[in-house]
């Protein structure tokens, strides 16, 4: 890709007959491919920001082959701090299950995180099959020295453990200390990538919200007792 020719292929398109996908603001579109299905999701304003979920060809990567379906709208609260907004999906497949995490709420220290999921066998693309979680994963509660995270991708590590990257502001930012403050956020650029590992539980749950503070050290994972019955 970094030596090879590239072809603008144009403005993304619906499909035969939608002619309401991509003809408001949009942004944010991620890709990931599932048993042998390629699929599209990314926000759009039509009322509110919303997430949307389509299929398509790699061949033709531009054009949806199907209507999309509407995955997330702004719902709780949490999501419609100072804006209502759902954007930024970023997929985690892990166990038996698709995870689609998304940001919501103004890009404060009122951004904050959302997730939504599905069984790994079933239909993708009928909205029953997802179910989004009522609560915000990651907010400016979760963190320390830090505010508003928001926007996150997942890679691995060297080690080959699971890690979030995402951006949020310094906690000085709460207190308009912040060298480029500006009330509006959407103007103030007073905000930086960071990472953290995330953790899994017994049911492979991504724990993406678990503070630093909290991790615990390998070498103290087990631990042993004994115990004395008097009597």
């Amino acid at each position: 890709p970094y030596n090879d020719e590239w072809e603008e292929m144009g403005k993304m398109q619906g499909s035969d007959g939608d002619e309401t996908s991509f003809s408001s603001f949009s942004l944010d579109m991620t890709y990931f491919e599932h048993k042998g299905r390629h699929y599209l999701i990314w926000a759009e304003i039509i009322g509110d920001s919303s997430l949307f979920m389509a299929e398509i060809n790699p061949a033709e990567p531009n054009k949806l082959i199907s209507k999309p379906i509407l995955l997330t709208k702004p719902e709780y609260d949490w999501e419609k701090v100072v804006y209502r907004v759902n954007e930024g999906a970023s997929v985690l497949k892990h166990g038996d299950k698709i995870f689609v995490f998304f940001s919501a709420s103004g890009t404060g220290s009122e951004y904050c995180m959302g997730v939504l999921y599905a069984e790994e066998n079933s239909n993708l693309m009928d909205k029953s099959s997802w179910t989004k979680v009522s609560f915000p994963v990651l907010q400016t509660s979760d963190l320390e020295g830090e505010s508003g995270p928001g926007h996150n991708s997942f890679t691995v590590d060297d080690n080959g453990n699971t890690v979030i990257l995402y951006h949020s502001r310094p906690a000085s930012h709460l207190e308009g200390k912040c060298g480029t403050y500006w009330e509006e956020s959407l103007y103030d650029p007073c905000r930086h990538a960071r990472i953290k590992r995330v953790y899994f539980t017994k049911d492979g749950t991504p724990i993406i919200r678990m503070k630093d503070s909290e991790w615990v050290n390998p070498e103290l994972s087990e631990i042993k007792c004994k115990i004395i019955s008097e009597g």
